[in-house]
């Protein structure tokens, strides 16, 4: 894993303005938003991006390639990531360990977003975020439970 920098700001604000969490944020958030991005992480084909048993208090956004996540580290995919999807936000909301390996298909970037990072946002802008992760959790269950 590499980290980089986006040098052309309203490059790094059009990427976030395609990613679905943050399609209804004004262009007066979106740079609030871009602030978040100084930890944009490069991983090569292959590279974990997270490791089962592991603990942080991150979730991660795909924004280029793809990612499989995995029950094992050398197990079949059950799950392909694609640029926009949201991920380990289980671990995030819940303080728990993470509980599958996420592997890059490709040459990737993701967006780490900590704790830490969230609660520097204003209220209002956090409550949005933490609001989409639970109703995306929910709808995840609920497809789970249906069978779909």
């Amino acid at each position: 894993m590499q980290q980089i920098r986006f040098k052309d700001f309203d490059k790094l604000k059009g990427l976030l303005s395609k990613v679905e969490l943050f399609e209804d944020f004004s262009r007066y958030d979106l740079p609030k938003i871009a602030e978040l991005c100084d930890n944009i992480q490069f991983y090569e084909e292959n590279e974990r991006i997270i490791n089962k048993g592991d603990s942080d208090d991150s979730f991660f956004i795909l924004l280029s390639g793809s990612a499989r996540v995995v029950k094992e580290a050398a197990g079949e995919s059950v799950f392909t990531l694609e640029p926009g999807f949201i991920f380990g936000e289980i671990s995030f909301l819940s303080n728990t360990e993470r509980t599958k390996y996420v592997i890059a298909n490709e040459r990737s970037f993701a967006l780490n977003i900590s704790r830490i990072k969230l609660d520097s946002l204003k209220p209002d802008m956090r409550d949005r975020i933490k609001d989409y992760l639970i109703q995306k959790l929910v709808k995840r269950i609920i497809s789970i439970e249906s069978g779909s």
